[in-house]
């Protein structure tokens, strides 16, 4: 299984993107991690008509841009479905916005 890595720097945030199952997941882990109330951040989301999957303490899961988004306490995301690769960082930044992190 081949993997590749990048860095990108979005506002205060360092994502470093780690490209899984032949490019279609990136898991992207943001440098500081992002600090945020997962249940106040699964109430946003569903207020932009985004349904749910998974919500646990830990991560929430739901679909986004017809990819599959796993949001973890801290910030990480692991977005499946992926079909361009400028995809994952717009998603990411989209959704830290939507749960009020400043980025």
């Amino acid at each position: 299984m081949s993997e590749t890595a990048e860095k990108q720097v979005v506002g205060n945030l360092t994502l470093s993107i780690v490209w899984l199952c032949g490019g279609t997941t990136a898991d992207i882990i943001p440098t500081p991690q992002v600090k945020f109330n997962m249940e106040q951040a699964c109430e946003k989301i569903k207020k932009q008509h985004i349904k749910i999957r998974v919500k646990s303490p830990m991560l929430l899961i739901f679909d986004y841009m017809k990819m599959e988004i796993s949001l973890f306490d801290g910030g990480r995301m692991l977005i499946k479905n992926v079909t361009d690769n400028k995809l994952p960082t717009k998603a990411f930044v989209e959704i830290v916005k939507t749960i009020n992190v400043p980025v």
